[in-house]
């Protein structure tokens, strides 16, 4: 990893930079020209970029840094205080500013989120890939900041994951992640669910419910899948994004929260537009910032560490397991055309293991799992044809019948996060229904 440096910083300056480096393992470049800047960002995987404003023709040069890599922080440090100044600067892209006589405390605690959370992103997603790279450089940067983001991807992708990193290296990562999985939002509960309801509010209410929203106080909501949100709730929310308040069922006050507004989409929000299947308003609200994953089809050296690290995870304290990959297996996995995305090589790689003996995959073992294109992974473990009277119900039951009743795998297969599985179909429910099948 490399950080660049402007030449103009003073040896103050430069001597926070080096101690932050030592503590990261990055190296410290002098670019003296713009033309270094660029051919460096350009060859290199850089963090972060740092700037003194006394470097002459700087708005050219954040105008030049951000044509080659449009997602990495700017970071400026002033040469005076003049309010003029620092918006001209921040119009041009810049992700933060350093006073000119900020203390060396001041200066390490602006800097250290990114020496901390660059490696995290890119270890975390297996970014070996250029779009990765650009994709983990993207949620670096917008985890600096407050905006409400719509990440958008295909179908298995990993926009779930994308959002709980921006959430783990965010200023709110003390503070809880609420999910709410929009397709499986029970209409006649909606609001009670969302906005929660006063004690007493209607028959049964016999206390107060906070409800998803006031859950997240101090933290992120995410509306996963937010194209499923009903319209009757898209005006409701719309208010809670723009005015930060919700009131409850049964109350007549309104209550004011902090959060920030996550959304995950695997749909065209602006084709429903024009289909009037979702607000205009509201889709303008929730893509402040906007955050694309990109298929697995388009980031094919990662398919390597991805299959390792779900190998990994088979693992875990079973010593006498170690699940690994013969000859040509990996190179037969990055041959796929995975319409399935990562969430489908994932449902792969776990089939393969439970065939290998020994949990060693062989190249027969991924054949049969890869014959075809299988899309869906969900659709390898469920035969959705059986699904009956209630598609819900019958789905997680099946789902979870596949998985041994093990919740965090089921979780995953079904692509909801724990929590609502468990609001959905609690152990006692899944036993009652398993003992009519």
């Amino acid at each position: 990893m490399t950080v660049v440096f402007h030449k103009n910083l003073t040896l103050k300056q430069l001597f926070v930079i080096q101690a932050l480096a030592e503590q990261t393992g990055w190296s410290v470049y002098d670019c003296p020209k713009t033309t270094s800047w660029l051919s460096l960002l350009d060859s290199k995987s850089v963090p972060m970029v740092v700037l003194a404003d006394s470097a002459g023709p700087i708005l050219a040069d954040i105008a030049s840094i951000r044509r080659v890599v449009p997602a990495t922080p700017i970071f400026v440090w002033l040469s005076d205080d003049k309010p003029e100044t620092s918006m001209q600067l921040i119009q041009a892209g810049v992700s933060n500013l350093i006073a000119h006589d900020a203390s060396h405390q001041t200066i390490e605690r602006t800097l250290k989120p990114v020496t901390k959370t660059a490696t995290v992103s890119r270890q975390t997603l297996c970014a070996h890939s250029a779009r990765t790279n650009a994709l983990a450089s993207s949620i670096d940067l917008l985890a600096l900041g407050d905006s409400d983001v719509l990440i958008s991807g295909p179908s298995g992708s990993g926009k779930e994951l994308c959002a709980s990193l921006i959430h783990k290296i965010s200023r709110r990562a003390n503070k809880p992640m609420v999910v709410l999985n929009c397709p499986a939002l029970p209409l006649d509960l909606a609001d009670a669910e969302l906005f929660g309801h006063a004690k007493n509010a209607f028959t049964g209410a016999t206390r107060e419910k906070l409800g998803l929203i006031r859950e997240a106080e101090g933290g992120i909501l995410l509306l996963d899948e937010v194209a499923a949100l009903p319209l009757s709730l898209q005006a409701k929310m719309l208010r809670v994004i723009q005015e930060r308040e919700v009131r409850p069922v049964g109350s007549g006050a309104t209550v004011k929260v902090d959060i920030r507004i996550l959304s995950t989409t695997n749909q065209d929000l602006s084709a429903l537009v024009a289909a009037g299947q979702f607000r205009e308003d509201l889709l303008y609200r929730l893509s402040v910032k906007e955050l694309r994953v990109p298929p697995l089809r388009e980031r094919l050296t990662d398919i390597a560490a991805l299959a390792r690290k779900f190998a990994r995870e088979l693992n875990g304290d079973d010593t006498d397991r170690n699940v690994m990959f013969e000859d040509g297996c990996l190179a037969m996995l990055a041959s796929g055309d995975w319409p399935g995305n990562v969430r489908q090589l994932r449902s792969v790689v776990r089939s393969a293991a439970a065939l290998a003996d020994y949990g060693r995959i062989e190249q027969l073992h991924l054949e049969d799992l890869m014959d075809g294109g299988r899309s869906d992974s969900i659709q390898q473990l469920v035969d959705l044809s059986r699904v009956r009277a209630d598609p819900i119900d019958n789905y997680l039951r099946m789902t979870l019948r596949q998985c041994a009743n093990d919740y965090r795998v089921a979780a995953a297969i079904a692509d909801i996060h724990m929590s609502s599985l468990y609001r959905l179909m609690p152990p006692e429910k899944a036993f009652e229904l398993m003992s009519h099948v």
